[in-house]
């Protein structure tokens, strides 16, 4: 186990912007450790991230095969949630096809819907071209 820093450790006087003490005590128990703990967690966090940049431009490929199995992870992650997003929209139209040849749905409740689902594809089409 790595050494605890004591009281007689290097000592900083911080000034908190408003509320900031408070948001760091509620991630600090969340989160199971101290507020100081938390501050020199985030401050490792932050600094490891800075020689991380330093070295990815000194040396580029070896920085992108460090960082590759964390974008597969999340390339993974996020065609998951696209891939489960699909099949619930496939579910409800084949929900609406089937309410439709069953009676529960007039073909006026059905050009509704369709129009809704239409309008969403132009939002995520929009969103997309913003990205």
């Amino acid at each position: 186990m790595g050494k605890i820093p004591s009281r007689g450790s290097d000592q900083f006087v911080l000034r908190f912007p408003p509320g900031m003490r408070d948001q760091i005590r509620d991630i600090a128990e969340k989160s199971g450790r101290s507020m100081n703990a938390e501050i020199i967690a985030r401050l490792s966090e932050s600094l490891a991230i800075d020689v991380h940049i330093d070295e990815g431009i000194k040396d580029p490929e070896a920085a992108f095969a460090s960082m590759k199995p964390i974008l597969e992870v999340v390339s993974r992650e996020i065609a998951q949630r696209y891939e489960d997003r699909f099949a619930l929209m496939e579910e409800t139209i084949d929900r609406l096809r089937q309410n439709i040849s069953d009676g529960r749905m007039t073909v006026a409740d059905a050009v509704t819907a369709e129009n809704s689902i239409d309008a969403f594809k132009k939002r995520r089409q929009s969103s997309k071209k913003e990205d």
